[in-house]
Parts: C-alpha cells; structure tokens; sequence
C-alpha cells in the first residue's frame, strides 16, 4: 500500500521531485514526503497560461470563471494579473465561450407561478405575507410584477385576514382634565406635597401644562389650597433686592453679579431692573474701588501707559506681561500696536522679540553673518528663528528682508531637480538590471511626485522609456516576472 501511494502522488510532481530516487525502505519514502512540501512556485507566463486554457477546452472543461476559479483558482489569477481579465485570455487563446445565463434557482418566475403559490399557502392555512420564511424569497418577483403584495394577494383571491399583524401598544397613558383632577385630588388628600418636584408627579407635569396651561392651572382647577404648594425659590420683588444691595454695601461686602452671596439674584435683577448697574443705581449704592475686573481703556490712559514703560527702559511690546491687558484696546482705539507706539511718540521700528531688539540694520547683517559662515539662510535653521518674526514684520516677509540683505538662499542648494530624461534613465536602468518597475520600488517611490508632474502616469513614463506594458502598482512578483518587466 505504500508503494501504491508513492506511484500515485509521482506523477503529480515537477521535474525536480520527481528525479528523486524512490526506494523501498521506509527512509526514501519519508524523504520524498519531506520533498513534496517544498514544490517551487509555478512561474506563470503568458504562453502556460493560454496552453492551460487549452488544455481545458480539449479536455471538455467547463470555461467559465467561476467554476476554473474554484477548481484552478491560480490559473484565474494568473489570467487576469498576463490579461487583465479571464475574458481577455480565453479571447487571446482563440476560445468562444458560450453566452449562457440560466439562473440556479429554476424558471423564472411569472404572474400565474406567483399566484398559484399564493393559493397553495392560503389552501394550506398559512398566511400570504411578505415576511413568511417561505414567501421571502419572491419578495421582488411580487414588487416586479403586481407592484405591491397586497395587489397580489388581491389578483390570487386571498382575503387579508391570514396575516397577522403585532398590535401596538401605548406605554404613556391617555391623560385627560378629568385624570388630572383626580390625581391631584388624591394626592391632596393623602397629604403628599403638591409640587412639580414630586416624584409621585412627574410623570404628569408635561400634561398638566399642556391640558392647563400652566402647573398653578391645573391646581387651582383642581381646587388644591396654594399653602399646600411647596415653593423652593423666593420670591423676589424691587424692594428685596434693594434692601439686600443696601445690607451688602453697609457690611463693606462688594455689590457685584459675581459675588456668591449674591448669585441668585442675578436673573431677578435682569428681569426687574434690566442691569447690575441699574439696580445698584436704584439702591444708592456704588461698586467698591477695585472690584470691578474690567479695565477701560482709553486714548489717554493707552499713550500714558506705553510712555511710562518706555521711560522705565522696559521693552514696549505687545507681548510683554505687564502690556498685554491693554493690547487689544490699543488695536481697538489706535487700528494697530504701532500706530499706538506712534501716537505715544515711541519708535515704532524697534520690535523686541524674546529679550533681543531687532531693527531693519541688525537683521540684514544678521543675515548676511549667516552667508558668509556658509550656513543656510533659511527662516526655519535654528540660529534665526528668533529673528524670522521681527522680519517678516519689518520687512513684509522673509524673501524681501533676503532681498534687503543682498543675500540668496542656500537652504536648498541639495535638493535635485527631476528631469524627463533623468526619469526615463532610471526606469531603464532598473528594467535593465530586472528588478521591478512599479509604484512598490523605493527609488520610483521617492520619485513619484516628479513622475507625475512630467509625464502624469506611471504607465505614461513606463511608454516613454519604451519599457513593454505592465502593472504599474505595487503586488507580488517573481524572479522569471521581474525579468519580462
């Protein structure tokens, strides 16, 4: 038996295994088992692939792509990856196939095969609804035909009452005035607070209000006393909050909204007097020195402001701590930071930018240093960031300070530029030497924004270097394929 096994797995073998001597004892065998496991991958070239098709088409086989798929689904590929389609191929090799659709699910179906399934359900005491597990499937025959099931149902003579239908059900219940009254009556009586607080009510808050008007509605309807009403918030009048700014002013406590004893007076105070200023206004009170947090600004107080920090010596800067409350006033009133230095009569060239005072002159011979030390003039090297701001503001922008200076660029003096024959080049050379020529490659991947400015597609440059067509995207190769590539 075991001899009879080897014969039969021979034959299947390739050139290289089956070669192996095959010996009797249970070592040789176990060696060409070994053997077998380790098969070489077939190169699949365009010629195996039309003379596999060939062979299918002598020997009677079905041609179609699905049924090769599942019985030689490596052929399919292969077919597809040399042709770009399994139709493609079979047209290649000179096969017809045969343009046959027959559905797997039998005859198609008609206005009579749906009516008299219809009749045989109904006959059988089943219902004739679209969501029966054994009418599902004729779900779109039905649409397609009759338009909806009911017109169905109605051309096979089926009254509607085999189907069944799920009642609904309202979880809320129906209030009416009367309910309400009722409920409120009964709560009343059992001596439960009345409130809209309650958990007992509310569950009936929403129609009360809708059913009323109002939650004080429905209890006076319901003929609840407004004692048995529990209030949680007061009710504020003019003459409480007066009284209450007065206490705060008296007791040296500041009368601001943001105070916490006063916080819950602030809609209140909206609502009967409009603004804080107004109500401290109608108590006699005035806000305490220094509590008030905002600051206003004026001309006046900016131009005094910025001299009294340029006779200091201090930088006058927007950015500086001791300035940057009064910034955007200074915008406001002034249109910009320098036309307040201006106006404030403070050189409004001298810009200072983490500690160091930069002027138009200090940067052009900052930038012309760099030249000459043959280091990179760029805004982003390390040794000029600090000053990039105070150009780009000086100047406009950094190109016009370099232009000031006199000064080129020599931050990308290393980068290559691409060209069409540089290009083309490379992908002869790669083809030349058989490696892949595809969006994969790590050299035409770093190219391949160049590529496709100058030529648009990879497939276009490939053409232009006179390279055979082939797959451009990155996927599996092997040696034999890298060679025809």
């Amino acid at each position: 038996m075991i001899m009879a096994t080897i014969d039969a797995v021979i034959p299947t073998l390739s050139p290289p295994c089956s070669a192996l001597p095959v010996t009797d004892d249970y070592s040789g065998m176990k060696f060409l088992r070994l053997s077998t496991t380790t098969r070489r991958r077939t190169a699949w070239t365009p010629g195996l692939v039309l003379r596999r098709i060939l062979e299918r088409e002598r020997a009677g086989l079905p041609l179609d792509a699905g049924t090769v798929y599942r019985e030689d689904a490596n052929l399919v590929t292969a077919a597809r990856r040399r042709f770009d389609s399994w139709e493609s191929a079979l047209k290649a090799a000179g096969v017809v196939l045969a343009r046959r659709r027959v559905s797997h699910r039998g005859a198609a179906n008609t206005r009579e095969s749906i009516i008299a399934r219809l009749q045989e359900h109904a006959a059988a005491g089943l219902p004739a609804s679209s969501c029966h597990q054994r009418l599902k499937k004729y779900g779109s025959a039905v649409h397609r035909l009759f338009g909806t099931w009911a017109a169905a149902r109605e051309a096979a003579g089926i009254q509607p009452i085999g189907m069944t239908w799920r009642p609904v059900y309202r979880r809320i219940p129906v209030h009416t005035r009367e309910s309400i009254i009722a409920l409120l009556r009964k709560h009343a009586a059992a001596g439960i607070p009345i409130s809209s607080s309650q958990p007992l009510l509310r569950n009936y808050v929403y129609a009360a209000r809708r059913l009323f008007g109002s939650w004080t509605a429905a209890l006076e309807a319901a003929g609840v006393q407004p004692t048995e009403l529990s209030i949680k918030r007061s009710l504020y009048t003019r003459d409480y909050i007066i009284s209450r700014l007065r206490d705060h002013a008296a007791t040296g406590i500041p009368t601001t909204s943001d105070h916490p004893s006063l916080r819950n007076l602030g809609s209140a105070i909206q609502r009967l007097f409009g603004t804080w200023a107004a109500a401290r206004e109608a108590a006699g009170v005035k806000p305490l020195a220094g509590t008030s947090k905002r600051v206003r600004y004026t001309r006046e107080s900016i131009i005094f402001r910025l001299r009294e920090h340029a006779a200091a010596g201090l930088p006058v800067s927007a950015d500086h701590p001791l300035l940057r409350n009064c910034w955007k006033a200074a915008r406001r009133l002034f249109g910009s930071w320098p036309a307040a230095r201006e106006a404030a009569g403070i050189n409004p060239i001298t810009i200072v930018r983490q500690g160091a005072v930069y002027t138009r002159e200090s940067i052009i011979s900052r930038l012309r240093e760099h030249v000459a030390a043959g280091l990179p003039l760029t805004s982003t090297h390390p040794p000029l960031r600090g000053c990039a701001k105070a150009a780009r503001r000086l100047f406009g922008s950094w190109s016009a300070a370099r232009k000031a200076a006199g000064v080129k660029s020599i931050g990308r003096a290393n980068r290559v530029r691409h060209t069409r024959e540089s290009i083309l080049a490379l992908l002869r050379e790669r083809s030349g030497r058989g490696e892949s020529v595809t969006c994969g490659a790590s050299e035409i991947r770093k190219r391949f924004s160049a590529i496709r400015r100058l030529f648009g597609t990879l497939a276009a440059a490939r053409d232009a270097a006179g390279l055979p067509p082939g797959r451009t995207h990155h996927s599996y190769t092997t040696r034999s394929e890298r060679g025809n590539l």
